[in-house]
């Protein structure tokens, strides 16, 4: 694609953030997420001229998931009032506030349908239908050690200086090598 100049170079996408590109019409499509609609319903330009799609399947239906964390100081001053506001973020109440502001799903069950309402000039209900070919995002005791090769592995097959195959399996060899010293 960046060979035909269907797609930004790599260059264009290192300089600017490609939610930005998307942002400013520079692209036609975004591969983002749930936490990007709520941005996405204020931008004016965006709001009424943008819609959600499901990834391409592959030989497998999948799509990664995963979730936010709320977390308090564990040496705070106030740790019965941090455990209280931490249960009540965890709480029905609090995924139901969140999910009518739009923001993202709310993970709390039977919460996530005020969060496609609360934006229905998008087909977010797209996300709650992929949720059954949803697995974990991939996580080792030391992600960082293969994940932060990612970019630089990748970086010449999406500039199409090398083959997609080649880098992948380049990759895969260094995945592998960094999960065996996990070992």
């Amino acid at each position: 694609m960046v060979k035909t100049g269907s797609s930004p170079s790599l260059k264009s996408m290192t300089d600017t953030y490609p939610s930005q590109l998307f942002e400013s019409g520079k692209v036609a499509m975004y591969y983002g997420s749930s936490w990007n609609t709520l941005a996405f319903s204020k931008n004016s330009t965006l709001k009424n001229n943008i819609d959600v799609a499901v990834l391409p399947q592959g030989t497998k239906r999948a799509v990664t998931i995963h979730g936010l964390a709320n977390v308090a100081y564990a040496k705070t001053k106030h740790p019965k009032d941090a455990a209280a506001f931490l249960a009540f973020l965890g709480s029905k109440e609090a995924a139901e506030i969140g999910a009518k502001q739009g923001g993202v799903i709310p993970a709390f069950n039977n919460t996530q349908q005020a969060w496609v309402d609360a934006n229905p000039e998008f087909h977010l209900k797209a996300f709650l239908d992929e949720v059954p070919y949803a697995v974990p995002f991939p996580t080792s005791k030391n992600t960082s050690a293969w994940m932060n090769q990612e970019a630089t592995t990748f970086a010449p097959a999406w500039d199409g200086k090398t083959d997609v195959e080649a880098a992948a399996q380049k990759m895969a060899g260094l995945m592998n090598t960094a999960l065996n010293k996990e070992k």
